[in-house]
């Protein structure tokens, strides 16, 4: 009695796993027809819609950092890359920590200075530069999110720990984000 009760659980977990797998592959089916019509922005888009950081962190691995060659792409993407620092699993730690040195290396001086910039008196109406702000302060949101939320990683392993505290180092001296 007790291995059938056993094996009716291992049965019903099966079929959960399996409904999971089977959304996350439609996920990134979609993902990829984004991404093969070359619709960076709606691949990205559709990653923030989903939430789902198996999903970010496959994308990453396939690549996908690579499609952000642009401040849009950075701002569309980083959200992402702020939930999937938000994960339990180091697998995933890892590919957000790795991802956001690259797009803070990448973007991260363009951020700052844009937002500087900002600051200044100006003359006249620049439509380019007002919508390469709100990319930029976009982009300096979620990198103060993910600032905030580095600290939390100290309970990591060292593999972890050492990106997160490197990442905020970078952060700070980059944007000018406070020590956390």
């Amino acid at each position: 009695r007790g291995d059938a009760k056993l094996l009716g659980e291992l049965l019903q977990s099966g079929a959960v796993q399996q409904a999971v797998l089977v959304a996350r592959l439609a996920a990134t089916r979609a993902l990829g027809a984004f991404w093969a019509a070359g619709d960076v922005r709606g691949a990205l888009g559709h990653l923030q819609l989903l939430r789902d950081c198996s999903v970010t962190a496959d994308f990453l691995r396939a690549g996908g950092l690579r499609s952000c060659s642009s401040l849009e792409s950075a701002a569309l993407f980083l959200p992402s890359v702020a939930c999937l620092l938000e994960s339990a699993f180091e697998q995933h730690l890892s590919q957000a920590l790795t991802a956001a040195l690259e797009l803070l290396g990448g973007y991260g001086r363009i951020v700052a200075d844009t937002r500087a910039a900002a600051a200044l008196p100006g003359v006249g109406i620049d439509l380019k530069a007002e919508e390469r702000l709100e990319r930029c302060d976009a982009c300096y949101g979620e990198f103060s999110r993910m600032h905030r939320h580095l600290a939390s990683l100290s309970h990591q392993p060292l593999a972890i720990r050492q990106p997160a505290k490197e990442l905020a180092r970078q952060m700070e001296g980059v944007l000018g984000l406070p020590p956390s």
